[in-house]
C-alpha cells in the first residue's frame, strides 16, 4: 500500500468529530482520551533481527460545542498527544518521548434536511520547539446523510475530504462509505478511512467488536540528534477485538487487544529525503479509550 495513503488512514482515526450534532440533542462539552501500546515488535532486517522496539501513543482532548442557532454552531478544541519509541540501539535518534499540544476550530451545519456537515481544522505544535517546521496542520470536511432504506435500519451515507500538511508532507484523501444496523444487534461501519468495524450489541450499554486500527505518528527531531532536525514517522495497522461500554449519561469506555501487521519506522533528513526504513514484524498490542460528554 502507498505509504502516504496509509498514513492518512491512521490520521483519520484521530480526526473524528467530537460528536454528530442532531438538532437540540447534543452535548456541549466532551472530554476524551486514548492509549495504545505495541509490545516487543522484532525487526525484520537480518542485521538487527535480534533487536525489538516498543511503541506507544496516547492523546487527550477537550471539545466544546457552541450552537449559534438551531442549524449552525462552532466546535472549539484543545488537546495533547504523546509518542513513545523505545529502541535500545537506535542509530538515528536518542529521544524516546515526543509531546505535542493542539488547538482546533470548526463549524457544523444542519441547514440541509437529513444532512450534517462538519468543517474542522487543527494545529499541532511541539511542546519544546515553537517553530513552524515542527508543526502539523490537519483539515476535515465531513458530511453525513441519513438514508432511509427498507433493508437496513439507521443507515448513514458519508462523504468528505481529509488531509494533513507539515514536516515535509502534504496529503488529501476522500471520505466515503456507509454505516448501518444490519440487524437489531449487528452494526456495520464501512466508512473509508474513518471507521472499519463490525459490532455486536448486547444491549444499550455493552457491545463487542472487531475492527481495523491504524497507527501513525510523525515528528521532527531536535538539532542535537545524530540526524539533526530529521523527520521520523511510524506507521502500522492491526486487527483487534474490543469491548465497549456506553452509559446514557454520556460516558464511553473501550478496551481492545489485537495483532499488528508489518510496521515501518521511517527516518529522513530535515528535508524529508534520504530516508531509511526499519520494518518490524507483527506484535501484540493493547489499548483503551474513554470519553465523557456533558
Amino acid at each position: 500500500m502507498n505509504r502516504g495513503f496509509f498514513l492518512l488512514l491512521a490520521f483519520a482515526t484521530v480526526m473524528l468529530p467530537a460528536m454528530w450534532v442532531s438538532g437540540k440533542d447534543y452535548s456541549p462539552l466532551k472530554i476524551e482520551g486514548t492509549f495504545d501500546y505495541i509490545n516487543d515488535a522484532d525487526f525484520k532486517d537480518s542485521a538487527i533481527s535480534t533487536q525489538h522496539m516498543n511503541y506507544a501513543q496516547s492523546s487527550a482532548e477537550v471539545t466544546y460545542t457552541q450552537p449559534l442557532c438551531e442549524e449552525f454552531g462552532l466546535l472549539i478544541s484543545g488537546g495533547f498527544k504523546s509518542t513513545h519509541i523505545d529502541w535500545a540501539m537506535n542509530p538515528s535518534f536518542k529521544e524516546k518521548d515526543f509531546y505535542y499540544y493542539n488547538v482546533g476550530l470548526g463549524a457544523y451545519t444542519l441547514a440541509v434536511a437529513d444532512w450534517t456537515w462538519i468543517l474542522k481544522g487543527r494545529v499541532h505544535a511541539d511542546v519544546e520547539v515553537a517553530h513552524s517546521d515542527y508543526m502539523l496542520f490537519e483539515g476535515l470536511l465531513w458530511g453525513k446523510h441519513k438514508y432511509y432504506c427498507h433493508c437496513f435500519c439507521d443507515m448513514n451515507l458519508h462523504f468528505g475530504l481529509i488531509g494533513d500538511s507539515g514536516q515535509e508532507k502534504t496529503l488529501i484523501l476522500p471520505i466515503i462509505g456507509v454505516d448501518f444496523l444490519a440487524t437489531k444487534c449487528l452494526k456495520v461501519g464501512m466508512v473509508f478511512p474513518m471507521d472499519l468495524s463490525i459490532s455486536y450489541l448486547f444491549n444499550d450499554c455493552f457491545s463487542v467488536s472487531s475492527a481495523v486500527r491504524f497507527f501513525y505518528r510523525r515528528h521532527r527531531l531536535d538539532n542535537d540528534e545524530p540526524e539533526p532536525r530529521g523527520v521520523i514517522q511510524y506507521r502500522n495497522m492491526g486487527v483487534e477485538a474490543g469491548l465497549t461500554y456506553k452509559h446514557p449519561c454520556g460516558f464511553y469506555a473501550n478496551a481492545h487487544a489485537g495483532w499488528t501487521l508489518e510496521g515501518d519506522l521511517k527516518i529522513a533528513n530535515k528535508n524529508g529525503h534520504n530516508s531509511s526504513h526499519y520494518k518490524t514484524e507483527g506484535a501484540v498490542y493493547i489499548g483503551g479509550e474513554v470519553a465523557y460528554e456533558f
